[in-house]
């Protein structure tokens, strides 16, 4: 049996949304958008599997197989209808949720979702990937942002303290098959 994904839960009602982070990230990226849901919504912000706290999942860290991962999490926390939020690799995750599970989808909305096309910055995500500092990490998120965007300080400090944990750089090409195809 396999280990239990990492959640963040917080809120409650009768509304579920569910944050799914992209490559190299953890769910503390979404402090500050969980911050301004409305009452009445539970928020859940995985970390995905390979990442974060949810490394146990390494060896099925492809899009497939954590779509397959938090479907069976929320089956087993017996969640009905839920909204998918996705950024990056996490909305071709959410995206293939709802592929998958449809009647369990209410809403699916992607930011800058990955696996859509043919096109990815290999060098960056493999530069991104080996970040092991402050800087270096501020420096590729800056680079995979708009312009003129910057990354909030508690995103940068997050995840140098998860790459901080053991294992978080065993390999990281594990984390769901990267290369300069995506």
């Amino acid at each position: 049996m396999l280990p239990s994904l990492h959640v963040a839960e917080s809120g409650a009602g009768p509304k579920t949304i569910i944050f799914l982070h992209g490559f190299g990230a953890c769910h503390s990226i979404w402090r500050d958008v969980i911050a301004e849901l409305v009452p009445g919504v539970r928020a859940l912000a995985y970390d995905l599997p390979g990442h974060g706290h949810s490394l146990e999942y390494r060896g099925t860290a492809g899009a497939k197989q954590a779509a397959r991962a938090i479907l069976a999490d929320l089956a087993a926390r017996r969640l009905g209808k839920v909204h998918l939020v996705g950024h990056s690799m996490g909305g071709a995750i959410a995206t293939l949720m709802a592929l998958a599970d449809p009647e369990r989808v209410a809403s699916l909305t992607l930011l800058a979702p990955g696996g859509f096309g043919p096109e990815i910055n290999g060098s960056l995500l493999r530069r991104y990937a080996a970040a092991d500092d402050r800087n270096e990490i501020r420096v590729c998120l800056t680079a995979m942002s708009g312009s003129g965007s910057v990354p909030p300080e508690h995103v940068v400090e997050a995840l140098f303290r998860m790459r901080e944990r053991p294992g978080q750089f065993a390999d990281p090409c594990r984390h769901g098959g990267l290369d300069d195809r995506g």
